[in-house]
């Protein structure tokens, strides 16, 4: 089961990943997401592709992870990350 932590209210939110990733040595067994800032909505906005290229793209610049560290992420980890970023900017909110 994915692990969602709350820190400090407004700051950073840290996922632990049921499967932990292994990509060119480094085991990642969390990620912590920092908030995203109005430049990174507008970066995300100008990225070529479709929704799901967009959230990777944006997980891959709030949790400092390579694309290629984003790949290797578990489809029901990328659910709770998304979430997380979604929960952001209050979209995915009731």
């Amino acid at each position: 089961m994915t692990d969602t932590q709350f820190t400090a209210a407004g700051g950073p939110r840290t996922v632990t990943l049921s499967v932990p990733v292994t990509v060119g040595g480094r085991t990642i067994a969390d990620v912590t997401l920092r908030r995203p800032k109005v430049g990174d909505l507008r970066r995300m906005d100008k990225q070529k592709g479709s929704d799901l290229d967009k959230t990777l793209w944006m997980i891959s610049t709030l949790a400092e992870l390579t694309p290629q560290e984003v790949d290797e992420i578990d489809a029901g980890d990328l659910e709770a990350i998304a979430e997380v970023v979604a929960g952001f900017t209050g979209k995915g909110r009731d």
